[in-house]
Formats: C-alpha cells, sequence, structure tokens
C-alpha cells in the first residue's frame, strides 16, 4: 500500500502509455556535445572511423541563424575538420548515427573550451 490513498495490502494496477523516446547521446560525457536523434533511420549499419560517408550539414548559432549550409558532401570519417566542425566533434557524432538518420548536436562552449570554435 501507499498509505494515506491506498491502505496497506491492497493491489494497485498502472497504465500506462509510452508515448515518445527521446533518444539524446551526450558524445563526450561532459555535456558540452550533446546528441539528439530527430528522425531515425532506416538502416542499420553506422560508419566506422576512415569510412567515406555523404553527408549534408547546417551550422545553426544560438539565435538560430544559419551559419553554414552544406548538402551531398563525401567526408571520410576522422580525417579532417568539416568546414568548421572539428573533426573529434564530426567523428563522434557520425559513429553514432545510423545509415539515412537525421540528428541534432547541440554544442555547449564552457570557460576554457576549446572543443567549440570560437566563430560558432
Amino acid at each position: 500500500g501507499s498509505p494515506p490513498l491506498v491502505p496497506p495490502d491492497t493491489s494497485v494496477v498502472f497504465e500506462v502509455e509510452l508515448l515518445d523516446i527521446v533518444c539524446k547521446v551526450d558524445l563526450f560525457n561532459d555535456g558540452k556535445a550533446v546528441k539528439t536523434v530527430q528522425d531515425r533511420g532506416s538502416g542499420s549499419a553506422k560508419p566506422v572511423e576512415g569510412q567515406e560517408v555523404r553527408v549534408s550539414l547546417t551550422v545553426r548559432n544560438n539565435k538560430g541563424s544559419i551559419v553554414e549550409q552544406h548538402t551531398d558532401v563525401d567526408y571520410v570519417l576522422g580525417t579532417a575538420d568539416l568546414h568548421s566542425i572539428p573533426m573529434k566533434i564530426v567523428t563522434q557524432a557520425f559513429v553514432h548515427m545510423f545509415e539515412g538518420e537525421r540528428a541534432s548536436v547541440h554544442l555547449r562552449r564552457f570557460a576554457g573550451c576549446t572543443l567549440v570554435p570560437r566563430q560558432l
């Protein structure tokens, strides 16, 4: 029981419904880069470092304005920065994605943080 609402030795049945699952991944376990799945991909494969992928990328500042936008870019994971986004962030984001998945990565800058480029 759960007095005073439910007396002792009483059975209670809960009916619940799972409406949605929000999938978030803290890419570095420090809160600086958190990936949120927007649309799950239909594929089952995840890319690995050194593999070539084709990506589209939109970078927005903290006010929502588009800073960069690139469509159908060929990129080899783990080899270089992807335009203004550091290789470390790009690689971590993509190795946690399935083919066809759309996700956003929220980057937070902390004092002394070198992970997030100044122009962002």
